[in-house]
């Protein structure tokens, strides 16, 4: 589009910035309230701009925090080439169009090599020291932010089940998957790592969408690797990557399939709310979409043995988790 449909706001930060743009073109977000245009310069160089205005300021400052922290780290962020934090607008580097799920739907011989990369990154933040300022999943609070899909995907029973079904969320995590001592993404997947052309190593992966970014289970950001809902990991690659962790990282396979069930079943359970609460509250009904594979991912996650003993209470106030066997 031209630059004369772009937001005066948003076009006399770029003059700021020192960025006389040929065109822009607008792309797509994510489930939150930012907003996104790719602007090229008349050279061909691009970058996108950020216009997070709709959301809560502490959200681009976190964006930033978290970002300076990657990179710290060894890992690549965006680029920031300038920020304003009063206006909530930021112009980064422009990873392109290579997304990770891109990749493997035009190539899907590439879907373990791409889902190795992945594992890669998370092994190295796993050897990092956490970073500082972050809230801390731990089971009671993991549980906690549980309460999203009681109140709005639960069914009839749901409500009279509440500190039930978070009890029974607390229980797995603080039986299978206690620890919170790593920084996690929250939003890892392939949907959120572009592949950097010309790079090598943990260079190859450009990282987006982290500013929720905590401090939980070194397992939770392969969770939501491997159990994300807008695709299915193969079984063979799934096996491969859960081997080599286990592997790598010393923990015996029960320990590691239980850990994964138990935080599957907190990161779905929450996203089943939020995409209903979207729907509901907000008339962004996009995302329902992904409910019978998010329905799947939860009936996996409690028919691990693991999760037996804390499952009832869960499909009482979910029928259609346990509909989703048939």
């Amino acid at each position: 589009m031209p630059l004369d449909d772009l937001d005066p706001d948003l076009a006399e930060f770029l003059t700021r910035a020192g960025w006389t743009a040929a065109r822009s073109q607008r792309i797509a977000g994510d489930a939150s309230r930012r907003s996104y245009v790719r602007v090229v310069r008349g050279d061909g160089r691009t970058a996108l701009l950020m216009d997070a205005r709709a959301e809560d300021p502490a959200q681009l400052r976190s964006f930033l925090d978290v970002a300076a922290y990657l990179r710290s780290a060894g890992l690549s962020p965006p680029e920031i080439y300038e920020s304003d934090t009063d206006h909530a607008f930021l112009l980064i580097e422009d990873f392109g169009d290579a997304l990770f799920a891109r990749e493997i739907a035009a190539a899907p011989d590439q879907e373990g090599a791409l889902y190795g990369i992945a594992l890669d990154v998370l092994l190295h933040l796993r050897a990092q020291p956490p970073m500082p300022g972050r809230a801390t999943f731990d089971p009671d609070s993991a549980a906690g932010i549980c309460d999203v899909a009681v109140d709005w995907a639960g069914g009839p029973k749901a409500a009279v089940l509440r500190d039930d079904v978070l009890s029974a969320v607390r229980i797995a995590l603080s039986t299978h998957a206690p620890e919170a001592s790593v920084a996690a993404l929250r939003d890892f997947h392939v949907e959120n790592i572009v592949l950097r052309p010309g790079q090598t190593g943990l260079a190859r992966a450009g990282l987006l969408d982290f500013q929720d970014a905590v401090i939980a289970h070194p397992l939770y950001d392969f969770v939501s690797l491997i159990t994300d809902i807008r695709r299915d990991v193969s079984p063979a690659v799934r096996v491969a990557l859960a081997h080599r962790l286990s592997r790598e990282t010393g923990t015996p396979p029960e320990a590691l399939s239980a850990a994964i069930a138990a935080l599957s079943l907190q990161r779905n359970l929450r996203i089943l709310g939020v995409f209903h609460r979207l729907a509901q509250r907000d008339g962004r009904t996009g995302y329902l979409r992904f409910l019978p594979r998010l329905h799947a991912r939860l009936r996996d996650a409690l028919a691990d043995p693991a999760l037996a003993e804390i499952a009832a209470p869960i499909h009482a106030a979910f029928p259609a988790i346990k509909e989703a066997q048939k």
